[in-house]
């Protein structure tokens, strides 16, 4: 199975860019409550994470889509994931 990095940072000093692993949900479902899971933990205004299928994988990821947390989106999914607990 291949490996799915993202950047993570660069070393100082010499500019090396450092990678990790990025983390594999079997289902698109499972994907999305984790990712709304680390929007609650971001909070309002923080950049907004969603799920998607990765082509090298074919497993799904999290990842930041560019649009920030809005408090109507916060207060949706703090409401949908209390039935997880």
């Amino acid at each position: 199975m291949s490996v799915c990095e993202t950047k993570f940072g660069s070393i100082e000093g010499t500019n090396e860019v450092v990678f990790k692993n990025k983390i594999k949900y079997d289902t698109l479902d499972i994907a999305i409550i984790n990712a709304k899971k680390n929007n609650i933990r971001y909070g309002i205004g923080a950049p907004k994470v969603t799920a998607y299928k990765c082509a090298k994988c074919n497993k799904f990821h999290i990842g930041k889509n560019g649009n920030k947390i809005t408090e109507k989106e916060y207060k949706k999914w703090l409401t949908e994931l209390k039935s997880f607990r």
